[in-house]
């Protein structure tokens, strides 16, 4: 997978222990039951720096539902609750050490 820099659209994620202004961005893919990718910037100690840490992997239908719960405020929802616990965990975080905009 190719993460160009500046690709995704950003999206607010309440991580606790997080940088308030820690963006993250998300990724949709063409095919519709391919999952969505949750990502963000390294930050200086992680790796080298100058990458992207994928968060999480996301199935389509709970990030609409993230979504919707985030636009209406409601960030204590059953869905919001499980993608910031995802993306708190990054259990299946993978760090991608490139250049942004030439990780292939």
């Amino acid at each position: 997978m190719r993460i160009p820099s500046g690709d995704g659209e950003p999206v607010r994620i309440p991580v606790p222990g997080a940088p308030p202004d820690r963006e993250y961005r998300a990724i949709l893919p063409a095919r519709r039951d391919a999952p969505v990718v949750i990502f963000r910037a390294m930050e200086p100690g992680e790796g080298d720096g100058e990458g992207w840490v994928v968060t999480t992997l996301i199935d389509r239908d709970e990030f609409e539902q993230y979504l919707r719960a985030e636009r209406n405020g409601i960030l204590d929802a059953p869905a919001v609750k499980q993608v910031t616990e995802a993306v708190a965990g990054t259990v299946s975080s993978i760090v991608v050490n490139a250049v942004p905009g030439s990780v292939e």
